[in-house]
């Protein structure tokens, strides 16, 4: 029995609707608790400048805790304490509203809370985003083949497998950086956010029967 296996990518874009903020507070001692006291300062109070957005604080996930020894190198080559650095990641989602976004933006940089901030952008239901990719990749494998077979001159059978890697689907996200020190000079203006489309993509292959 001959075969023909053929491969299809499937790519659909969304328009995102969730803003998805990630805040790292980041704080440097040489003493232990004056470094982790700096640090938990600025997650309380970036803790109650989303309660003053109007969100609630438990929204707010830690996404990364750690604390580094940090050294450094003598002349002489001997390696030294000097001191630690905490860190401390936590993410939001919320509704992409430009209203409420530029919002937390506003608090936050009134705050001056120092906390660093990333935002991307994405969509709430990805498994539906999912789930059109794969049958996107179907159908684009279908189209491959009966294509295929016609330009041979030979005529496609029946499916006989479908074959999926059953990786994580790639979802390509935009994003945008506000450092530190730019929420704390405190924005001027309200952003005029405009995200690009959620792209996502994955492949499948197909297998049909070629027909004598």
């Amino acid at each position: 029995m001959r075969t023909i296996n053929v491969q299809g990518k499937g790519i659909v874009k969304a328009e995102p609707d969730i803003a998805i903020l990630q805040f790292q507070a980041i704080a440097k001692s040489h003493d232990y608790s004056d470094c982790i006291r700096d640090m938990n300062a600025q997650v309380e109070a970036l803790r109650i400048d989303i309660e003053t957005a109007g969100i609630d604080r438990a929204e707010l996930k830690t996404t990364d805790f750690r604390i580094n020894i940090n050294t450094r190198f003598l002349n002489d080559g001997r390696r030294v304490f000097d001191g630690y650095t905490a860190s401390h990641k936590l993410n939001i989602e919320i509704p992409f509203d430009k209203g409420l976004l530029n919002k937390v933006l506003r608090i936050v940089a009134k705050a001056h809370s120092g906390v660093d901030l990333n935002i991307s952008f994405s969509v709430k239901n990805k498994e539906a985003l999912r789930h059109s990719v794969l049958a996107e990749a179907v159908r684009v494998a279908k189209s491959n083949a009966e294509l295929l077979a016609d330009a041979a001159g030979i005529k496609l059978g029946k499916l006989m497998q479908i074959n999926y890697g059953w990786t994580e689907v790639r979802f390509y996200e935009d994003t945008m950086t506000m450092s530190g020190a730019d929420l704390c000079s405190g924005p001027e203006y309200d952003a005029d956010e405009q995200p690009a489309e959620l792209e996502a993509e994955d492949t499948v292959t197909l297998m049909y029967e070629i027909n004598d």
